[in-house]
């Protein structure tokens, strides 16, 4: 907690020079009327020095959320109380609460530091909202609280900042763009948006904004038209079949950090069921994430944006392995439907898994995302995917079915 004082030298002097003009008119004239007026201005001069007592001992500062959230968006509103307490026996005169943070967000780059300025919308003395304008996906920071106090004639000014240590989580608004906003081959930032600019062939059909460490990057989720047809082409002789697609979104460790492999992998997700979702067949995407999501197409439009909304806000946080979660939602797949599975890791229980799915005419494709290269070797229906340039191309060896 740290103090700043500020003396306003200018009216300070003016009230001394008062003060030893009235004694001395008291003294000349020996007239017991302003003799009072000297004592008078004797308080009023004593009144900086209970401004710094009170400020010193008696003032208490806490500051909270209203109506706490899990989960921020960016351009939402943030209603913040500030409660100011007096605990020292003599009242508080002209308090002023300054808060102005969240001040800044900042947000590195190697070596250089940017700072996001984030301003309240509404001044009080005890509650403020915040808008959470051009804030990137992150951890958001709280530090610290001003508060002003002036003595009653301003003489002295005191200024106390209190430590805070609230944080928030801030999450993205899902991008949706459409074709005729992709021009060109470069990224533009408005603000919190980001227009992601492609060629004119590009079909973008949403952005993933994520956080690697402390750099903020968005992922393309969906391939090139020229990619796509070849997708098409791939995926067209089981687009007459009902699918099921599985996003692993297990984490051992259990704790939220940035993955390669995972981001790989909501975009390979985001990709297949895009091809699917576009079908006139029934299509279900799932995810073992704690929120334990699950989306079944009842209209193409509908399923492909509640389908990217949900994307956009995935983490890896799912508490159990693709194996359990496959063992536990069998009873969902129905004989010659396809299932696809995205996952990065494939071990002795989920190939089980695979086989006693296989052994009900499931048809199992499993895109593997990582460097679990034996996999690909041992197991004919695993496809390999590194980047989402592996997408696109005719793939003969899906388990259960002869191409």
């Amino acid at each position: 907690m740290t103090k700043k004082y500020k003396i306003r030298y200018g009216e300070l002097s003016v009230l001394l020079l008062a003060i030893l003009v009235t004694y001395f008119w008291s003294f000349m004239l020996d007239s017991p009327m302003i003799l009072n007026l000297f004592w008078v201005l004797v308080i009023t001069l004593i009144l900086p020095i209970l401004a710094f007592s009170r400020q010193l001992f008696g003032t208490v500062v806490s500051r909270k959320m209203l109506y706490e959230k899990n989960q921020y968006y960016v351009n939402d509103d943030v209603d913040v109380k500030i409660e100011v307490k007096n605990k020292y026996h003599i009242p508080n005169l002209f308090p002023m609460v300054l808060d102005p943070l969240p001040e800044n967000y900042k947000i590195r780059y190697t070596e250089e530091v940017d700072q996001i300025k984030v301003f309240p919308l509404v001044f009080g003395k005890k509650s403020m909202v915040y808008t959470l304008r051009n804030v990137p996906r992150g951890p958001l920071n709280f530090e610290n609280i001003k508060l002003i106090k002036r003595d009653l004639l301003g003489f002295v000014e005191i200024q106390k900042e209190v430590e805070s240590k609230k944080r928030m989580l801030v999450y993205p608004r899902h991008l949706n763009l459409s074709v005729e906003s992709v021009v060109g081959n470069e990224l533009q930032q408005r603000g919190s948006y980001k227009k992601y600019l492609g060629r004119e062939n590009s079909q973008i059909t949403g952005v993933r904004e994520y956080q690697k460490g402390d750099k903020l990057s968005l992922i393309n989720w969906k391939v090139s038209a020229k990619k796509q047809k070849l997708m098409s082409k791939e995926f067209s002789p089981y687009l007459i079949k009902k699918s099921n697609l599985i996003l692993d979104c297990y984490n051992k460790d259990d704790q939220i950090t940035y993955s390669d492999e995972f981001e790989l992998a909501v975009s390979v997700t985001a990709s297949i069921a895009y091809s699917f979702g576009k079908s006139n067949q029934p299509f279900v995407l799932r995810m073992n994430n704690r929120e334990g999501f699950n989306s079944e197409k009842r209209s193409n439009t509908q399923f492909l944006k509640e389908m990217m909304q949900k994307l956009a806000l995935v983490r890896e946080n799912g508490e159990k392995p693709i194996s359990v979660f496959c063992k536990e939602n069998s009873v969902f797949f129905e004989p010659e439907t396809l299932l696809f599975i995205v996952t990065s890791n494939i071990d002795d229980n989920m190939e089980k898994i695979i086989e006693q799915l296989t052994a009900k005419k499931i048809i199992v494709k499993v895109y593997l995302i990582g460097r679990n290269s034996t996999a690909e070797k041992k197991l004919p229906y695993v496809k390999r995917i590194k980047s989402l340039n592996d997408l696109g191309y005719n793939d003969k060896n899906l388990k259960g079915v002869a191409r």
